[in-house]
């Protein structure tokens, strides 16, 4: 109510409107905010939230899930990444034909167009000091995604280090972005993709 008093109602041309500007409001009750808003300022809605829950709280409703996920800078585009981005996270799963047999490995988008809550933290003091001293395979570095608990399900099967599957953020486009239809690369596969008849016959029945 004391926020709503100190509120000033001004015209501005719409290309001027920043995004979640607010129009009325009505849009902020029951809502608040820890930021502070400066005197001239316009002001939008996504400085609020629910009263006692934090951003990421009020992203979450249905059967969607907040999920940390550690990994190194590589993996989850440290120092690219931001909250709002949208990723496909890319998997490359090993296997053994049977007890002892040959490995063999298999690459597939495992989910697409998930939500970054949070993206890794970079550039502070902490985070230089931990990358420094720590040269395991989940680094300093974690991300919080939004998921469905099935979603959550599956990517925890490749992120939590019981198998040696290896995977990755891949970072989509901000805008129009499309999925190729859905598909599994082997080596062999990759090798062969586009080559001609007279390159293919080259291969023979061999698989790299």
């Amino acid at each position: 109510a004391d926020l709503l008093g100190k509120l000033e109602q001004q015209e501005v041309a719409r290309k001027d409107l920043v995004p979640a500007w607010m129009s009325n409001p009505k849009q902020i009750e029951g809502q608040a905010t820890s930021q502070w808003i400066y005197a001239g300022e316009q002001v939008t809605t996504r400085r609020f939230t629910l009263a006692g829950k934090t951003p990421i709280h009020a992203k979450l409703t249905g059967n969607f899930r907040a999920m940390a996920v550690p990994g190194t800078e590589d993996q989850l585009l440290a120092g690219i990444l931001r909250g709002g981005d949208h990723v496909d996270v890319v998997v490359s799963f090993r296997f053994k034909e049977d007890e002892g047999g040959d490995e063999f490995t298999v690459t597939r988008i495992l989910l697409r167009d998930i939500e970054v809550l949070r993206a890794p933290q970079t550039g502070g003091v902490d985070s230089k000091l931990a990358s420094s001293s720590n040269n395991e395979k989940d680094g300093p570095y974690s991300a919080i995604l939004k998921l469905t608990d099935s979603q959550a399900q599956k990517l925890y099967l490749v992120t939590a280090g019981n198998e040696p599957h290896e995977w990755w953020f891949d970072l989509r486009a901000p805008t129009d972005a499309v999925d190729s239809p859905e598909s599994v690369t082997t080596a062999g596969a990759a090798v062969r993709d586009g080559l001609p008849a007279n390159q293919l016959s080259r291969l023979g029945g061999t698989t790299p």
